[in-house]
C-alpha cells in the first residue's frame, strides 16, 4: 500500500515542529545551567535529551510526545519571567546591515544601541536649545533693566540741572554713568541681535521693517513741507523766499533718494534735523524690535519647545532605564520596542501639555525653572500625568 505525499507533507511538518521544540528545550537547558539561582528537575531533563534521540532513532511514540511537552512546559515555568523568546532575544547574534553596517551582536544590543543614539541626539538638540534660551534671556533681561536705570539717570540729569544750585561735578558723574549704560546696552544688543540672526533665518522681521520706514520717511517729509510752506508766509524778501525754498525741496528729495547719504556740513537746518530724528527714531525702532521679537521667542521657547524637549528626555531615560534592566534579567524582547517608542512620544507630549498648563507670562525666571523639572518627571513617568487628567476629567463629569 503506497503512502499518501500529503500525508507524509504533514508528518515531515510534524517532525520539523517537533525538533524545533527539542532544540528551543536545550537552549532552555543551557540556560538554566549557567543560571545558579535556577535548578531544573532531572527527570525533566532526561525527557528533553530521550526525546531528541527518539526522533533521530524514529522510535516516537504518543507517550513520548506527552512526556516532552509536559517536560517543556515545566521548563518554561521554571525560568520565569524569562521566556524563550527573550533568551533568544538576548543571545542570538545576527549580522546588521543597519546604520553601520556591523555586527551589533543580539537583538537586545541592537535596541540598547538604537535607543543611545536618540538619547544623544535627543540631549545635544535639549542643550543647544536650553544655551539658546540662556544666552537670549540673560542679554533681554540686561538690556531692560539697564534701560530702566538709564530712564531713572537721565530724570536724575534733569533734576539736577533745574536745580539752582548744580556743580558742574555731579552733572559730569551722571552723564558719564549715562554713557556706561548706554555703551553696555550696545553691547547687550549686539549680542541680541546675533541671537535674533538664528531664529530669523527663518522667519525674517526685516519684512515689516521698509514699510515702518518709509512710513516714517513720508511723515518726515511731510513736515519738513510743513515747515517750508510757514517759512514761505513769514519771508519778507519774496526772490530770497522762493530761492531757500526751491534749495530745501531740492535737499529733502536728495534726502528721500538716498537714505544712506550720511549728515553733511552745508545741509539745510531742517532737513539736517530730519535726519537726526530718522537716525534716532531708526535707532529706537531697531532697539525696541530686537526686544519685542526676543521677547516673543524667549516665551515660545520657555513655554512650549524647552518643556517638549525635556518631557522628551525624560521618556527616553525611562526607556533606556527599563531597557538596561529588561537586558539585564534576560527579559528583554523585540515587540517591546512598540512599548518603548509609544512611551517616548506620550512623555514628549506630556512636557508639552506641562508647558501649556505652566505657561508663564513674562520669559524672564531667572535660573530656577521648576517646569522644566516637571516636564522631565511628566515625561519619565506619563502614568503621573494621566492619572492626573483622568481624575479632573472623572471630578469634571461628575459634577455635571
Amino acid at each position: 500500500m503506497k503512502e499518501n505525499p500529503q500525508e507524509l507533507q504533514i508528518i515531515n511538518l510534524e517532525d520539523q515542529v517537533l525538533l524545533k521544540a527539542v532544540r528551543d528545550a536545550q537552549l532552555l537547558i543551557l540556560y538554566i545551567v549557567n543560571n545558579n539561582a535556577l535548578q531544573a528537575d532531572e527527570a525533566t531533563i532526561q525527557t528533553i535529551v530521550n526525546t531528541k534521540y527518539l526522533l533521530q532513532n524514529g522510535e516516537w511514540s504518543t507517550e513520548n510526545e506527552v512526556a516532552f511537552w509536559s517536560a517543556l512546559s515545566l521548563l518554561t515555568n521554571t525560568i520565569k519571567p524569562v521566556t524563550l523568546a527573550s533568551i533568544k532575544e538576548n543571545y542570538y547574534v545576527k549580522d546588521s546591515k543597519g546604520l553601520f553596517r556591523t555586527r551589533l551582536g543580539s537583538q537586545a544590543q541592537k535596541a540598547k544601541f538604537k535607543y543611545s543614539i536618540l538619547a544623544f541626539f535627543a540631549l545635544v538638540v535639549l542643550l543647544f536649545t536650553q544655551i539658546y534660551w540662556i544666552v537670549g534671556n540673560s542679554a533681554y533681561e540686561e538690556i531692560n533693566l539697564l534701560f530702566e536705570k538709564r530712564q531713572k539717570l537721565r530724570l536724575e540729569l534733569q533734576r539736577e540741572r533745574e536745580r539752582e544750585i548744580s556743580t558742574s561735578t555731579s552733572v559730569n558723574a551722571i552723564t558719564g554713568l549715562e554713557a556706561i549704560y548706554n555703551q553696555k546696552i550696545d553691547s547687550n544688543l549686539h549680542i541680541l541681535n546675533l541671537w535674533n540672526k538664528v531664529w530669523s533665518s527663518l522667519v525674517p522681521p526685516q519684512l515689516f521693517i521698509p514699510k515702518i520706514r518709509e512710513y516714517r520717511i513720508t511723515k518726515l517729509k511731510s513736515d519738513i513741507l510743513v515747515q517750508l510752506q510757514s517759512k514761505l508766509k513769514t519771508d519778507i524778501d519774496s526772490k530770497k523766499k522762493i530761492h531757500d525754498t526751491n534749495s530745501d525741496i531740492d535737499d529733502l528729495k536728495s534726502y528721500i533718494d538716498d537714505l544712506s547719504k550720511p549728515l553733511v556740513g552745508n545741509e539745510n537746518d531742517m532737513v539736517r534735523k530730519g535726519k537726526l530724528k530718522l537716525a534716532v527714531l531708526d535707532a529706537r525702532h531697531k532697539l525696541f524690535t530686537a526686544l519685542l521679537y526676543a521677547k516673543f521667542v524667549l516665551i515660545i521657547l520657555h513655554s512650549y519647545l524647552l518643556p517638549l524637549l525635556y518631557g522628551m528626555m525624560g521618556s527616553i531615560v525611562y526607556t533606556l532605564r527599563t531597557l538596561s534592566k529588561n537586558i539585564e534579567n534576560l527579559t528583554y524582547q523585540s515587540s517591546h520596542q512598540i512599548k518603548y517608542n509609544l512611551h517616548i512620544v506620550l512623555g514628549t507630549l506630556s512636557g508639552l501639555i506641562v508647558g501649556f498648563f505652566l505657561k508663564p507670562e513674562e520669559p524672564t525666571f531667572g535660573i530656577a525653572m521648576p517646569s522644566m523639572a516637571l516636564a522631565f518627571l511628566a515625561g519619565y513617568n506619563v502614568e503621573i500625568l494621566f492619572s492626573v487628567m483622568d481624575e479632573w476629567v472623572k471630578n469634571f463629569l461628575a459634577t455635571k
